[in-house]
């Protein structure tokens, strides 16, 4: 099992006010939060980061071990650290995660192969006039009345 949390990211996470570092013999006041077993130099994580991990490792078809931290990711998969995902060989996210990405990617290359164009923001299909992207599968096609 690898820790999640690599130097550098627990670093982006204090910058970024998603964790803070509690120094030893710090005064604690009531008004923090996630006041755990305070180790030399321990993250804290809060509820929200905690949530996110889990959900990251669990939805990329790992298994997430909220005691420890860890994620263990199914046998061929590898865990991004930076992300806390599982992914697969060819890169993408395992797990459902993983199956919405091809999805999309297929939908949006069936779009552009049928000449419409692709927005990724909304993740809508603009055919040319007189078509209409299909439900099936995103190509588009002639409007039937």
């Amino acid at each position: 099992m690898k820790r999640i949390f690599p130097s550098l990211v627990v670093l982006l996470l204090v910058g970024a006010g998603c964790i803070s570092i509690v120094e030893p013999g710090e005064d604690l006041s009531p008004e923090s939060t996630e006041v755990a077993a305070v180790q030399e130099n321990t993250p804290v994580m809060t509820d929200e980061l905690k949530q996110l991990l889990l959900v990251a490792c669990r939805e990329t078809a790992g298994d997430y071990d909220e005691t420890t931290l860890t994620c263990t990711c199914e046998s061929g998969a590898v865990l991004d650290e930076d992300s806390g995902e599982c992914l697969a060989a060819n890169g993408t996210p395992a797990g459902i995660r993983g199956q919405e990405i091809l999805e999309r990617q297929a939908r949006q290359a069936a779009c552009v192969d049928s000449s419409g164009s692709f927005d990724t923001e909304a993740q809508t299909c603009t055919c040319p006039a007189g078509q209409e992207a299909a439900e099936t599968d995103g190509r588009c096609a002639p409007v039937t009345p």
